[in-house]
């Protein structure tokens, strides 16, 4: 009965799900599919870094999120619930740890498609379970969506566990020398990122490596390498020091090539290897690996030290023991040698030893000569501090060191008075003495820097003396120190200049009248003055005071003037009446008539007028003038142009003038016969100041419409504005300048005179001034092209420019007179063919005649001249004039004269150039006996400079012995042709006994370079012919005293090393 319910029971369940399930009506045999299918997850792959401990199990870094990848066998594509912090439902367990971690925020498990999760592991669940503390293996169960739980769970190992870092860097080093350790092993410093080994697991404070235990160092191609317990200090600060004698403290390691950790550095490991610091060693490799507690190795770190050559032996030293001491640096070592000991080094072969020398005191003791031996590879220059040897043998190094001299007073004036003496009176005037006012030079040197004690600038006092002391410091490797005491006094003043003085309160100025008066019965006189060159002048009057004027004689003064030294230097005497009111009225220059009140109207007159009174004058111009100006006692009143004038107040005698002027005239440019117009406007005595010209007037062959223009009287011609011009069309000449000639911004063009005549543009008698942008071009003539100066004057201003004239002399400018040039004024060079050649618009300047410079010029040439003639010392250019401002035309064409500033003028200044042979040195002697026997031929330009020795008869030196020569050529030059060359020629001979003593020659030549005035030094050959080191292929000599050369001329040959020193000047 009960087997009969429960088929009943099993058939009515069926029958209803089947009833209910919609999919099993439609597709019976797949709905039974579905809910027999399996799910499970197949395998696994850990996406981040990992590695596994001594059991096998991955381990992963506590820095970041670890992702695994899980692939399930899906065939119908369930979706799978995931867990969440709400609802874990029991998905993924972590069996071995208690608490559970936290979906959401330990882990996470996505569905990233039908057939893959994703379970990412977070920080905060790695660093809780760092250095491999615990298991962190899941379970995972699938569950679907649709509520079917699967029954095959899946679960892997994995731990957390950050490997160990390996060194960060490694450097090779050695172990020290000591008195116990006198070989030398390598050493490998072992460098950890101190960021890494001190990095923490998370918040807390135990650092994320605390579990390293060992460090395994591997040589060669072993398997097997060495293993050393490694752990970190109790304060978790830098490593303990593995037991042993393999890891060392930083006190006993030394550099090598490259600089090691300094001694504070933590996370440092020094090895001790077992290689020999020495030659014949193999290349050899080095593997570092670190492994912590349980068993996770670090990357590997790998070093070779490089097989090693040979060693030599190097050896160095102080030449005479004295002077210094001179330290040689190998491979981070230092040793230094002084007084008569010897230092070594045991080098390397190819490997390079530094050396440094020090004088024992800079300001006593310089560098001198270094000698190596063998020289090869060795860079030490004489004088030079430092040098450096690449060692291929065994090698000797010595230096020396050379005293310094005492410096030799040559010149001190204070200034500009001598104070060699030690004391110096100065002139009244100077007042204070800053350091610019002392000239201090030395013999053979220049330019040397002094303080000066009590500090400068020193105010001085009339009469006063003053004490300094002027203090040169020693200069390391050239001089020593120098000073010297002053005593500076300044003059007292012996000027005494009255200048003014006051009469009843009315100042009188030189020149003083012989005769005054005043409106008043009494005189005083007093409140006297003087120039600025007076200072601490006096003066007394005699009478003093207040004092009565007698009618008609009146009374005699005398002012006695004395000077601050005491003397009477002017007495000034006059004599003072009572005065009257008489007004004298006139036209000064005519041109019109002046009436005072109702009187005739006159050209001069007359009248009285009573104290405090007035008078109306009333100006009648002659038609075509104006009132220029009204004056009182010969001073302009202000304001007053119209024709009336009211003098007031009159309470002495005045003088009334008026003065008449001519207007401004503006021409008109146009129309038939303007030439012939503006001729004769321009030559009336009388008429316009100015005449304004607009446009261009040209000259025709239209009768009168042609022709030179005479200046008759002061005259102003200019642009209205716009470009104007006077064309000669070259017909004539365009002006004879006979009366003051002013241009303003105007242009004279194609003037043009026939024949012997002169001054095409202008012909100047007076005065011709070219303002502003005012032109002359394109003008000839016999003399003066452009302008003939004939004892007037030419005055260039502005830009005002001549340009493109031509004359036999003085294409430009003919001067026979004044000639003053400024500014951008220019008469501007010939260029090309005629760049040099005489008449094309050059300068011509007559016997005794130069260029006047007014002010600056700024055209660099602003002309080119040609003299009269070509004789030293002849002027050229005065004034603000420089060199580069001109040119000078080559006398013949051929001959180029030397010009320079000089004495404040620019003029024709010959040169001298001197060639001094000052002395041979002996710098190795390499014969068979102790000194080298020399004899030599020294030739300048063909002479003979010396011949002093020959084979018979020679001059004996030993090594660094050198012989004096000093002497010299010399030439003095006033011109040069365009290439000038002087050869110079030396030959060195030693007597060796042998069928060749020629041991050194030079070929060289000085070429002369005008434009520069300058010479230069150079070799005609290759300049190594017999041993000539070639050192000196280009010097150049300027002009001066400071700019004297000195150089060496080096032969080096097998029988014996030689210097010649030579000096060269070129000095005015």
């Amino acid at each position: 009965m009960k087997r009969l319910l429960k088929i009943l029971t099993a058939a009515v369940a069926v029958i209803v799900l089947f009833t209910a399930c919609q999919q099993f009506l439609e597709d019976p045999e797949d709905f039974l599919s579905y809910w027999a299918s399996e799910t499970f997850v197949k395998n696994h792959s850990i996406d981040s870094a990992h590695r596994p401990d001594k059991a096998g199990v991955p381990c992963v870094s506590s820095s970041g999120n670890v992702t695994i990848m899980l692939t399930v066998h899906n065939p119908k594509g369930f979706s799978f619930v995931m867990p969440t912090s709400l609802a874990p439902a029991g998905i993924v367990e972590f069996k071995e740890l208690s608490p559970q971690p936290d979906a959401g925020t330990d882990y996470d498990l996505i569905q990233t498609g039908s057939g893959t999760l994703k379970l990412t592991y977070n920080p905060s669940l790695l660093q809780k379970y760092e250095q491999g503390s615990s298991s962190l293996n899941p379970t995972i169960t699938l569950k679907a969506k649709d509520g079917r739980v699967f029954k095959k769970t899946y679960t892997f190992g994995i731990k957390s566990n950050t490997p160990p870092p390996a060194p960060k860097e490694i450097i090779i080093a050695k172990t020290k020398i000591t008195g116990t350790e006198t070989i030398s092993y390598y050493v490998l410093c072992l460098k950890f990122d101190s960021d890494e080994m001190t990095r923490k697991i998370g918040s807390s404070t135990i650092p994320v490596h605390k579990d390293i235990n060992n460090i395994t160092i591997k040589k060669g191609s072993s398997n097997n390498g060495s293993s050393y317990k490694l752990s970190y200090k109790g304060d978790d600060s830098d490593f303990q020091t593995p037991d042993g004698d393999s890891f060392i403290t930083h006190g006993s390691v030394a550099k090598l090539t490259e600089d090691i950790p300094p001694p504070q550095e933590k996370w440092v490991l020094y090895y001790k290897t077992d290689i020999k610091i020495g030659a014949n060693n193999e290349q050899t490799s080095y593997t570092i690996t670190l492994s912590d507690l349980k068993g996770v190795t670090s990357d590997k770190a790998v070093k070779t030290i490089e097989a090693s050559g040979p060693t030599h032996t190097v050896t160095f030293s102080v030449a005479g023991g004295q002077g210094g001491s001179l330290t040689g640096t190998y491979n981070g070592e230092t040793k230094t040698a002084s007084g008569g000991t010897e230092q070594t080094f045991n080098v390397s072969s190819g490997n390079t030893v530094t050396f440094t020398a020090t004088p024992t005191n800079p300001n006593q003791y310089k560098v001198g000569n270094w000698i190596c031996t063998s020289s090869a590879n060795f860079t030490g220059a004489s004088g030079s501090q430092n040098a450096s040897l690449k060692v291929m043998e065994n090698t000797t190094v010595t230096v020396q060191f050379v005293q310094l001299n005492a410096l030799t007073l040559d010149t001190l004036k204070i200034c500009g008075n001598d104070a060699k003496s030690g004391s110096v009176t100065l002139p009244y005037d100077v007042a204070k003495v800053d350091q610019s006012d002392i000239t201090l030079a030395f013999s053979g040197y220049s330019g040397i820097p002094f303080t000066v004690t009590p500090q400068l600038p020193l105010n001085l006092m009339p009469g006063e003396t003053k004490i300094i002391t002027i203090n040169v410091a020693a200069s390391p490797g050239s001089y020593l120190a120098w000073s010297k005491t002053v005593s500076i006094t300044r003059s007292k003043n012996n000027v005494a200049n009255l200048t003014s003085f006051k009469l009843n309160g009315e100042t009188k100025t030189v020149p003083f009248a012989n005769e005054y008066t005043v409106a008043s019965d009494t005189a005083e006189v007093k409140d006297f003055t003087f120039d600025t060159a007076s200072t601490g002048a006096t003066a007394s009057v005699s009478p003093q005071g207040n004092v009565n004027i007698p009618i008609g004689s009146g009374r005699n003064f005398t002012i006695t003037v004395k000077a601050q030294d005491g003397t009477v230097k002017q007495n000034v005497t006059f004599t003072v009446k009572r005065k009257e009111y008489t007004v004298n009225y006139s036209v000064d220059g005519g041109q019109g008539k002046i009436q005072a009140g109702s009187y005739t109207p006159t050209t001069n007159s007359s009248l009285s007028v009573a104290h405090n009174g007035s008078v109306t004058f009333t100006a009648h111009p002659d038609p075509g003038w104006e009132v220029d100006s009204w004056k009182v006692d010969g001073s302009t009143v202000s304001g007053q142009t119209g024709t009336t004038y009211t003098l007031s107040n009159v309470t002495g005698n005045k003088t009334v003038t008026v003065t008449f002027k001519p207007g401004e005239l503006h021409f008109n440019s146009g129309g038939p016969n303007a030439w012939k117009r503006l001729k004769e406007e321009v030559e009336k005595k009388k008429g316009a100041h100015t005449i304004v010209i607009n446009g261009e007037i040209t000259a025709t062959n239209d009768q009168g419409n042609n022709g030179k223009i005479s200046i008759r009287r002061e005259l102003i011609i200019k642009s209205s504005g716009s470009s104007a011009s006077l064309n000669a069309n070259n017909l004539s000449g365009i002006f004879d300048v006979n009366n003051k000639l002013t241009l303003e911004n105007i242009t004279l063009k194609n003037g043009t005179e026939p024949g012997n005549r002169t001054g095409a543009g202008a012909y100047v008698n007076s005065t011709l001034i070219m303002k502003g942008s005012s032109a002359i071009t394109n003008c000839s003539a016999h003399k003066g092209g452009g302008v003939y100066v004939n004892n007037g004057t030419l005055i260039m201003q502005g830009s005002s420019t001549i340009t493109n004239c031509e004359a036999n002399d003085g294409g430009g400018v003919y001067v026979n007179g004044t000639f003053k040039m400024e500014g951008s004024a220019i008469v501007t060079p010939s260029t090309g063919g005629d760049e040099n050649v005489k008449g094309k618009n050059d300068v011509y300047l007559a016997s005794g005649k130069s260029i006047d410079v007014t002010g600056t010029l700024t055209n660099t040439p602003a002309a080119r001249i040609t003299p009269d003639s070509y004789t030293n010392g002849r002027v050229l250019a005065t004034g603000a004039a420089e060199k580069a401002n001109f040119k000078v035309t080559p006398k013949n064409g051929t001959e180029y004269w030397r010009y320079n500033k000089k004495d404040g003028v620019i003029k024709f200044v010959p040169a001298t150039l001197t060639v001094t042979f000052v002395k041979i040195k002996c710098v190795k002697e390499k014969d068979y006996g102790d000194t080298a026997e020399y004899y030599w031929t020294m030739k300048v330009n063909g002479v003979m400079v010396d011949d002093q020795f020959n084979e018979n008869s020679t001059c004996e030196l030993a090594t660094g012995q050198i012989h004096t020569i000093n002497k010299s050529f010399t030439e003095s030059f006033s011109y040069f042709p365009a290439d000038k060359k002087i050869p110079v020629d030396i030959e060195i001979y030693e007597e060796d006994n042998g069928s060749d003593n020629h041991i050194g020659t030079t070929k060289a030549s000085l070429w002369y370079h005008y434009n520069a005035d300058a010479w230069q030094w150079g070799y005609r050959g290759s300049g190594h012919e017999n041993g000539n080191q070639g050192v000196n292929t280009y010097k150049q000599i300027n002009e001066g005293s400071a700019y004297e050369v000195e150089f060496t001329e080096q032969y080096r040959h097998s029988e014996g090393d030689t210097d010649v020193t030579i000096k060269i000047s070129w000095k005015e």
